[in-house]
């Protein structure tokens, strides 16, 4: 799928629980390839970068404002994961992988799509489609913002939606 020794990035994008993360873990299970792994908008739910952790603590992890040291990654060897999760727009990463391109560095671009899904914005960013059998929910999906107690909670809340593990 990912000829490793031509591609210095891979950005990948696509739903919540679509698997991305196992796509992940499964590319790199057994290799010590320096590897940087960059999501942004995740500081505060880093869940998928905290277990990525765990399996791989030799991997660099940024987070978003660490741009710079992501190209020095590259400049120096590594590849590079850039993780666009759902609520990213996939156009907010585009000018870091174009000019990444431009210095050089390969970059494929891979969606994880519902294979119910015919046509979305992931369809026309994506080199290549991973369709997953991920269902789509039957009704429309409502988010809204649940009131905080004190100010201490805050945060979009999903309904709808059933998480199982």
């Amino acid at each position: 799928m990912i000829d490793w020794t031509k591609t210095a990035i891979v950005a990948i994008a696509g739903l919540a629980g679509s698997g991305k993360t196992q796509w992940l873990r499964q590319q790199f299970q057994g290799k010590t390839v320096p590897v940087t792994y960059f999501a942004p908008r995740t500081v505060d739910c880093a869940i998928d970068r905290h277990c990525l952790a765990l399996e791989f603590p030799h991997w660099q992890f940024l987070e978003e404002g660490q741009e710079i040291e992501l190209i020095r990654a590259v400049e120096q060897g590594a590849i590079a994961i850039l993780e666009l999760g759902f609520y990213v727009a996939l156009a907010s990463g585009e000018e870091l992988l174009k000019a990444l391109e431009e210095a050089g560095f390969p970059c494929q671009r891979l969606a994880f799509v519902s294979e119910q899904i015919a046509s979305s914005p992931w369809h026309d960013w994506a080199d290549q489609l991973i369709e997953v059998p991920l269902p789509l929910p039957t009704n429309e999906i409502q988010v809204w913002r649940s009131p905080s107690p004190r100010g201490r909670w805050s945060g979009q809340m999903v309904n709808d939606i059933k998480v199982e593990h």
